[in-house]
C-alpha cells in the first residue's frame, strides 16, 4: 500500500521515517504559543572576512541598524516604494545604458551636442542688462570722449540743417509747430552749434597740464595751497626747528641749564670717575677699592655640633630610628657635612623619639655639604632604608655647620 504511492520501489536498507502530525499550539485566548527562538540572520563581509549577523533595527542611532538586503531581478512592470530616503543608483554603461529625464513634470532638461546643460537664467540675465546699462552710462575714456564730441558736433549741424530748412525732413502734421516757434527752434539751435564744444587739440592741452602719478620737481608740479589750519601747524613747526637750529653750534648742542637739582659737574664726575678701577678684573692692593663688613653680617659658618658612629658597636636597621646626635645646641644649624663610608642606604631623621621625621637621604659612600635648615636644639637619628636590611659595618661622620 504504502509503496504504491511512494516515488520510488522500497529495496533492502531503506529507512522509512513513520511522523506524526502536530498540530498548532494556542493559549487560552487562541494566540500563538510559537516563538522565534533566533533572530534572522544576515551574512555581513567586512575587511575580507564574513559573520552572521542578526538583522536589528535601531531607531535610536540608524547607523547601527542591519537590514535585510533586498535585490530585484528582471523585473517588469511597474515598482512603488513609498521611503523618506532611497538612493537609487542607474547604470549608465555597456551597450544599453539607463537614462533619466529630468524634469518638473511638463518640462524637461535638455543636453546639447557638447554634453552641456541648456539653462536660462532669468536673474542673471536681468543682472547682466543691469550691468550693460552701467557699462552705457559711464563716462567714456578720452579717446572716446574726442570720438563722442564730434559725433555730438555732426549730429547738431544735421539739426541745424534741418532746423534752418536746407533739407527737407519728413515729419506728421500732427502737433506740427508753428512757424513762429520754428524760427525760436532755429535760435536755439543756432546758439548751441554756436557753443565751443572740446576738441582734441583742447582736451590735449588740458591732458599736458597733468603729469604722471608720483612725486615730481616743482617744474612738473601743479601748484596747490594749504588751508589756513595747516600753514599754522606748518609755521610752528618751522619755529620749534629753528630754536633748535639755534641751539646747536657745528657738531655741538648748546644747553641752558636751569635747575641741575644736585646733579654733578663734568670736573666732579672726573674725579669720581678717577676714584674707581680704570677697567674691570683683579687688581693688586693698590689699584682696588676697600670693603669692610657690616658689623652684623657672620663672617664665616661655624661647628655647632659633630659625631662619629661605627655600625659594627651601633647597628642601623628598618625597624626603629638609632640615635646619631641627641641635639646639635641652642644655635640653629645651616648644613651638615657627611662623610658615609658604607654599603646601604640610611635616612637622616629629625625629632623626638618615636616621633622622627625622615629629612634627607644619605647614599653610600657620601661625601658632600649639603644645606639643610635645622632648629636649635634639633635630634638627629638613622633608619636602613631598604626592608629587614641591618647596617653592621662601616662608619658615618657628621658635622652640623651654623
Amino acid at each position: 500500500t504504502i509503496e504504491g504511492v511512494a516515488s520510488a520501489a522500497f529495496a533492502t536498507g531503506d529507512t522509512i521515517d513513520v511522523l506524526r502530525p502536530i498540530p498548532q499550539r494556542l493559549d487560552a485566548s487562541g494566540a500563538s504559543l510559537a516563538t522565534i527562538s533566533s533572530a534572522i540572520k544576515v551574512n555581513v563581509t567586512s575587511g575580507g572576512s564574513t559573520v552572521a549577523t542578526d538583522v536589528h533595527d535601531d531607531q535610536d542611532t540608524p547607523a547601527n541598524s542591519v537590514p535585510i538586503p533586498v535585490k530585484l531581478y528582471g523585473v517588469t512592470g511597474d515598482v512603488n516604494i513609498t521611503a523618506g530616503d532611497l538612493n537609487v543608483q542607474l547604470s549608465h554603461s555597456s551597450a544599453n545604458p539607463d537614462s533619466t529625464r529630468i524634469g518638473d513634470g511638463t518640462e524637461t532638461l535638455e543636453i546639447n551636442p557638447s554634453g552641456e546643460a541648456t539653462t536660462r537664467d532669468g536673474d542673471a540675465i536681468t543682472e547682466l542688462q543691469a550691468i550693460l546699462a552701467k557699462i552705457l552710462a559711464a563716462p567714456a575714456t578720452e579717446a572716446k570722449q574726442d570720438t563722442n564730441i564730434a559725433g555730438l558736433a555732426a549730429i547738431l549741424a544735421d539739426l541745424q540743417l534741418k532746423a534752418d530748412k536746407t533739407e527737407t525732413q519728413p515729419c506728421s502734421i500732427v502737433g506740427v509747430a508753428t512757424e513762429a516757434k520754428q524760427d525760436d527752434g532755429i535760435t536755439q539751435l543756432t546758439t548751441i552749434a554756436g557753443k565751443d564744444f572740446a576738441t582734441q587739440t583742447t582736451l590735449a592741452a588740458l591732458n599736458g597740464k597733468f603729469g604722471s602719478i608720483g612725486q615730481k620737481a616743482n617744474a612738473a608740479s601743479a601748484p596747490v595751497t594749504l588751508s589756513s589750519e595747516q600753514e599754522a601747524i606748518q609755521t610752528a613747526i618751522k619755529t620749534a626747528v629753528e630754536i633748535i637750529d639755534n641751539a646747536i653750534s657745528g657738531n655741538e648742542m648748546q644747553v641752558d641749564l636751569v635747575d641741575l637739582g644736585g646733579a654733578a659737574t663734568e670736573a666732579t664726575l672726573a674725579a669720581q670717575s678717577a676714584k674707581l678701577p680704570a677697567s674691570l678684573g683683579q687688581k693688586n692692593k693698590a689699584g682696588s677699592l676697600s670693603v669692610t663688613m657690616a658689623s652684623d653680617q657672620e663672617s664665616g659658618e661655624n661647628v655647632l655640633a659633630f659625631t662619629q658612629i661605627l655600625f659594627s658597636s651601633s647597628s642601623v636597621n628598618d625597624a626603629a630610628y638609632t640615635q646619631l646626635l641627641a641635639t646639635i645646641g641652642t644655635t640653629a644649624g645651616k648644613k651638615v657635612r657627611i662623610f658615609y663610608a658604607g654599603g646601604e642606604p640610611m635616612y637622616l631623621a629629625s625629632g623626638a623619639a618615636l616621633s622622627e621625621t625622615n629629612i634627607m637621604m644619605i647614599w653610600p659612600g657620601m661625601d658632600a655639604e649639603i644645606d639643610l635648615a635645622l632648629l636649635a636644639s634639633s635630634r638627629l637619628s638613622l633608619k636602613a632604608v631598604n626592608l629587614s636590611t641591618t647596617i653592621n659595618s662601616g662608619n658615618l661622620v657628621i658635622n652640623v655647620l651654623g
